[in-house]
C-alpha cells in the first residue's frame, strides 16, 4: 500500500510537472510571437520614417504619411483632417483615400473633429513629457459615423506640434479584424496601435521643421513659394536639365485690372482677390513636382518640371477657367468686378536655358496676353518667327 501510495504521489508530481511544463511552454509560445509581433512593428516603423524623413512640404509629408500608414496598417480608408491656423486658415483634407469629400464640408468637418478631441479631452496634449506615448482615440461600429464614413472600427491620431493641435489621422476599417487564435476583434491591436502611435511621434517633429521651413520659405498671404526661394529652386532644376534633358515649362500669370480692384475696394478685398488665386494655383499644381510662387505684387509664376509646350498650355488654360470661375466677396456693398488672369508661356530649350531668358520670353507672352484683351494664355512659342 505505501508502494502504492508513493508510486500515485510520483505519478502527481509528474503530471503537475508535465503540466507545468506544456504552461511553461505556452508562455513561451506567447513571448516568441509578442517579440515577433514587435520586432515587426519597429521594422515597419523604421520603413515609414526612412521614407518620409527629410521631406519638407508639409503637405507632401502628411500625405505620404497617411498612404504610408494605411498601406502598413492595411486599413481600408485613411484622411488627414488639415485643421486651419493663421497662415492657413481653411480646413483641409489632405490625402483623402476612399473618402469622397466634398470641400465645402471641409470647415463642418474640422469641426467635428474638434468636437470629437474635445469630448475625449484631447484638444491638447496630456502632458508635458515629450517621450509620451501619443494618446489614440479609438472607435467602433457603435459610434456614430464620422466623417460621413461608416465604419466597423477607426483609429484617431490626433497630431500637436509645439502643443498646437494641427489636426489628426483618421483610419477606417470596414472589415472585422482576426487575431492569430483567430479571435473577432474589431479594432487596430497592440502592434498596429505601436506603429500609429510612433509614427505620430517622429511626425510632430518633422512637421516642427517643416514649419520653420515653410515660414522661410513660403508667402504669407499667398501660401505661395517667395521669389528668392523660387528663383533658386528653379535654378537648381534648370542646371539638373543641362544634365539631363527633359521637358519643362514656365506659367507667368498677372491678374488682369487687380490695381482697380485696390481703388475700388481697398486692399483687404485685393488681398482676398490674391488668397483665392494663390488657391487656385496650389490645388492645379502637381504636390511635390510643380513650384508655384508668388513673383511680386498681383504677379505669379509655376514652374513645370516634366512638362511639354502642350502641355504647359494646357494647365495654363485649365487654371485661367478655374479664376474665372471665382466669386470672390467683396468687402463692400459694391458686386464685385468679375476676376481674371493672363498667362504666358515659355519652355526651356525652345525659349532660353536659363532662368533669366525663360522668365523673359514668358513675360513677353504675358505682355502680348494683357495687350490682345486679357483673361487668356499665350505662348512664347507663337511669338517666334
Amino acid at each position: 500500500e505505501d508502494m502504492e501510495e508513493r508510486l500515485m504521489e510520483k505519478q502527481e508530481r509528474l503530471s503537475n510537472a508535465v503540466d507545468s511544463l506544456d504552461e511553461h511552454q505556452e508562455k513561451l509560445q506567447h513571448s516568441e510571437y509578442k517579440v515577433l509581433e514587435y520586432t515587426l512593428a519597429l521594422q515597419h516603423i523604421n520603413f515609414i520614417q526612412q521614407k518620409i524623413q527629410g521631406q519638407l512640404n508639409i503637405d507632401v509629408l502628411l500625405q505620404e504619411a497617411t498612404e504610408l500608414l494605411m498601406l502598413h496598417l492595411s486599413v481600408h480608408r485613411g484622411v488627414f483632417v488639415r485643421l486651419g491656423d493663421h497662415l492657413s486658415p481653411s480646413v483641409r483634407m489632405i490625402s483623402p483615400v476612399n473618402i469622397a469629400v466634398d470641400p465645402e464640408q471641409h470647415t463642418a468637418l474640422g469641426d467635428e473633429l474638434v468636437a470629437l478631441l474635445a469630448t475625449h479631452n484631447l484638444l491638447s496634449p496630456p502632458d508635458d513629457d515629450p517621450e509620451a506615448p501619443v494618446p489614440l482615440l479609438m472607435l467602433d461600429q457603435n459610434a456614430d459615423s464620422f466623417l460621413g464614413v461608416e465604419f466597423v472600427s477607426a483609429a484617431v491620431a490626433p497630431i500637436w506640434v509645439e502643443k498646437e493641435l494641427w489636426g489628426a489621422f483618421c483610419l477606417f476599417d470596414k472589415e472585422v479584424r482576426l487575431k492569430s487564435d483567430g479571435q473577432r476583434f474589431g479594432q487596430l491591436g497592440e502592434s498596429e496601435q505601436l506603429i500609429l502611435q510612433n509614427v505620430a511621434a517622429f511626425l510632430q517633429k518633422d512637421l516642427k521643421s517643416a514649419r520653420l521651413f515653410e515660414m522661410a520659405t513660403t508667402d504669407s498671404l499667398s501660401q505661395l513659394y517667395m521669389r528668392r526661394y523660387f528663383e533658386n529652386r528653379m535654378d537648381d532644376e534648370l542646371r539638373r536639365l543641362q544634365r539631363s534633358p527633359e521637358p519643362c515649362a514656365l506659367l507667368m500669370l498677372d491678374i488682369d485690372h487687380f490695381k482697380l480692384v485696390n481703388d475700388n475696394y481697398g486692399h483687404q478685398t485685393g488681398d482676398e482677390v490674391i488668397r483665392q488665386v494663390s488657391r487656385v494655383l496650389r490645388e492645379e499644381s502637381r504636390q511635390g513636382v510643380d513650384l508655384p510662387a508668388r513673383y511680386g505684387g498681383e504677379e505669379l509664376v509655376v514652374l513645370l518640371p516634366q512638362t511639354s509646350h502642350e502641355g504647359a498650355v494646357k494647365v495654363a488654360e485649365r487654371i485661367r477657367l478655374a479664376v474665372s470661375a471665382l466669386h470672390v466677396p467683396a468687402m463692400d456693398p459694391k458686386p464685385m468686378p468679375h476676376v481674371t488672369l493672363s498667362v504666358g508661356v515659355s519652355n526651356y530649350d525652345t525659349h532660353g536655358k536659363t532662368r533669366v531668358e525663360l522668365v523673359e520670353a514668358a513675360d513677353q507672352a504675358l505682355y502680348k496676353a494683357k495687350a490682345s484683351g486679357r483673361n487668356q494664355v499665350c505662348s512664347a512659342q507663337e511669338m517666334i518667327v
